[in-house]
């Protein structure tokens, strides 16, 4: 029983920080085409 349950929270943990991951790289994706690259 316990371990189900920490199955399924590690499973949600992951998706939850693939989900994050997505959206971040879509955010930066965003603001580099919206913006002009900051120069470094």
């Amino acid at each position: 029983m316990l371990e189900t349950i920490l199955k399924i929270a590690g499973m949600i943990v992951t998706a939850t920080s693939t989900i994050v991951k997505a959206i971040d790289l879509a955010d930066r994706f965003r603001h580099r085409k919206s913006n002009r690259p900051s120069p470094k």
